[in-house]
This record gives structure tokens, C-alpha cells and sequence, in this order.
């Protein structure tokens, strides 16, 4: 019983690390396609700015935009030249991004699927703990 509940956990936790590795990777891409979009702003409409007089100016933007004594259009990513697809997101969303990192699919998979099969592990060692409990139990009994 603790082998079939290691093979099993082993598949789940595989199928539930692929889950969570790509569901990472498309954040990951979603933050990369807002960076782009914050960097086109600041091409296209704030080119005579320094990055950080950029970030200044739209960061007292952004407060007139979140108390409500502004508001903003959503802003199509493709127009910006940062998707292939036509989407349209609030500016607020997009200034508020941070940059991502480095993102590696096989590293998040990979790790991701340690932990659960470590988890799978556990949960087995404890049927076979069960089990053997149940089996002195009843071999208690039976040599009474």
C-alpha cells in the first residue's frame, strides 16, 4: 500500500509541479510584457527624462490616479509594440509592475516536484507505518 501511494504521489506531485511551473512562467511573461510596456512609455512620451526622473514623475501620477482625482485609459499593449495580441491593460497595472528576474521553466519544475515527492514520501512512510500498526494489532490478537 505505501508503494502504490509513492508511485501515485509521484505522478500528482509531477503533474501539480508542471502546473505551478508554467502558471510561474506565464506570470514571469505577463511582468516582462509590463516592464516592456513601462520602458515604451518612457521612449515614447518621456524621452528627455532620465529613468529616474521618469519613475519620480509617474509615481506622482500614479497617486493622483489611485485617490481618484485621475483618470486613465487602458492602454493597448500592442500598439506599444510589447504583445503580438491585441490586449488592453490599465495604466495603473502597468506602472505598478515590477520587473521580473531570471526565470528558468526546468528549475521551477524541477524543484517544485522535490518538495512534493518529499511530501509523497511522508504521506507513504506513514500508510507503511499504519499498516505495520494494524498488522501487530491483529497478529497480537490472533497469537492470544
Amino acid at each position: 500500500m505505501a508503494a502504490i501511494t509513492l508511485v501515485v504521489g509521484s505522478i500528482a506531485s509531477l503533474n501539480i509541479a508542471s502546473d505551478i511551473a508554467s502558471n510561474a512562467a506565464r506570470w514571469h511573461d505577463e511582468q516582462a510584457t509590463l516592464a516592456c510596456a513601462q520602458e515604451a512609455f518612457h521612449k515614447k512620451f518621456y524621452a528627455d527624462l532620465s529613468r529616474k526622473a521618469f519613475e519620480r514623475r509617474m509615481a506622482t501620477k500614479l497617486e493622483a490616479v489611485k485617490t481618484g482625482e485621475v483618470t486613465l485609459t487602458h492602454v493597448n499593449l500592442k500598439e506599444l509594440g510589447c504583445s503580438e495580441w491585441s490586449e488592453r491593460v490599465p495604466v495603473l497595472t502597468i506602472f505598478t509592475a515590477k520587473p521580473p528576474g531570471e526565470f528558468s521553466w526546468t528549475v521551477e519544475l524541477w524543484s517544485t516536484y522535490a518538495l512534493y515527492v518529499v511530501y509523497a514520501l511522508a504521506v507513504s512512510l506513514a500508510v507503511y507505518g499504519i499498516v505495520c500498526a494494524i498488522g501487530w494489532v491483529i497478529g497480537a490478537f490472533a497469537a492470544s
